[in-house]
């Protein structure tokens, strides 16, 4: 089966770095080298020869270190099938499959699995470093998940395969790189310049990752608050993905697009950018129609067009949900002075169960109608929960809501 690329896991899963991988394993799992010669009854001088010239033995060493710790390479026809599995899921990543994600889950449990009876959580075999790649790109890129829950993957994944990174061949460096950055953009807030030149210089070897690459730094400004870096790369991947036709990345791409004007206050592009999209709303997804009708409103709402966004959201009701909708739909009757239905929403909502945050945000727009609630309504704790909430949007109409700074 043909994929945009066919990988080939012999680049590294092969005989000639076998024994550098034994020895990384070896350090990572603090297997004394005494305990190593003892198991497998190598002669400790012989091996220490070996592992400076490389000339020779190595299938003679590679035999009994496999036996002894059940570490083997793949066959011939495993390596065929990995193969093609890796290629499969790195064009599911590029091209947005999300009915394949529990499949290649699932294929990644299964490289897990191998040369590991134990089912632990360690690395046993040279390709699951590879396939491990792969899961944290599937995890933050196609699944729905808080930036918390990213760190926690990415933080699993560097634990695992860094030791690993400096026998790590290009295409496959690429990709931890490329979650590297995102590591560093999610828990520090910064872009580390090193790491994107070297994605760079590895791109140009496999020009058909570079869109999805460009996403990836998008991404990364985006969370470190550079909104305009973040625009130009999200142009740049959008562009890239339209030249090779895939639409399925480049219209949430765009989408996305225009939430990053709102985030930077460019409100009016983003309004312009999804209502342009929204004239042809029936070619999209659902999920896409839902991303521009909520988008729009919120540019409304940014734009201080509390009436526009009222039309809007009775015209397009069928594509608008969610807690978030809700709150801003609720600040809108507050703005518009539709109080018997505020009343109404506001009762609605305060029986949900919620974060405390969104409860706090519920508490403070009910505190907009009445000025001595509002004196009551300390800024400092309430700004504090504002900023706990994950969805970075949703954040910046809180703070446009209630007049806060940061």
């Amino acid at each position: 089966m043909k994929h945009i690329y066919d990988f080939n896991l012999k680049e590294f899963v092969n005989i000639d770095l076998y024994i550098d991988f034994f020895e990384i394993f070896l350090k990572d799992n603090h297997i004394l080298k005494k305990d190593f010669f003892a198991k497998t009854d190598i002669c400790a001088n012989s091996y220490r020869f070996f592992l400076s010239h490389r000339e020779k033995n190595r299938y003679y060493y590679y035999d009994i270190i496999s036996n002894a710790y059940n570490m083997y390479l793949p066959k011939e026809e495993e390596f065929t099938e990995l193969s093609n599995e890796y290629s499969k899921i790195i064009e599911d990543i590029l091209y947005r499959r999300l009915d394949q994600l529990e499949a290649n889950r699932k294929i990644i449990d299964d490289v897990r699995l191998r040369n590991n009876s134990d089912n632990d959580d360690k690395i046993h075999s040279m390709e699951v470093i590879l396939f491990e790649g792969l899961n944290v790109l599937l995890s933050l890129n196609l699944d729905k998940i808080e930036d918390n829950e990213k760190i926690e993957i990415l933080q699993k994944y560097l634990d695992k395969v860094s030791p690993y990174e400096p026998i790590l061949p290009n295409i496959f460096m690429l990709i931890h790189v490329m979650n590297l950055i995102y590591y560093n953009a999610l828990t520090n807030k910064v872009i580390v310049n090193d790491l994107m030149d070297k994605a760079f210089s590895l791109v140009q070897n496999y020009q058909f990752l570079e869109p999805f690459l460009y996403k990836v730094i998008s991404d990364a400004y985006v969370h470190s608050s550079d909104y305009i870096n973040a625009i130009l790369f999200r142009m740049k991947s959008y562009d890239g993905f339209i030249q090779v036709y895939n639409f399925q990345s480049a219209i949430p791409i765009k989408i996305e697009t225009a939430y990053i004007y709102n985030l930077m206050g460019s409100y009016y592009n983003a309004s312009q950018t999804l209502n342009q999209m929204y004239l042809s709303l029936n070619t999209f997804e659902m999920e896409h129609k839902k991303s521009i009708c909520r988008g729009i409103i919120e540019a409304d709402i940014c734009l201080g067009k509390f009436k526009s966004a009222y039309k809007f959201m009775e015209k397009n009701e069928q594509y608008l949900d969610g807690l978030e909708y809700q709150i801003e739909k609720l600040y809108v009757l507050l703005k518009l002075r539709m109080f018997d239905q505020f009343h109404i929403l506001y009762d609605l909502l305060i029986e949900k169960k919620m974060d405390d945050s969104y409860k706090s945000v519920l508490f403070g727009i009910y505190s907009l109608l009445d000025q001595s609630l509002k004196k009551h309504t300390k800024l400092k704790e309430f700004s504090r929960s504002v900023q706990q909430i994950n969805d970075i949007t949703f954040r910046k109409i809180c703070k446009i809501i209630f007049d806060l700074k940061k």
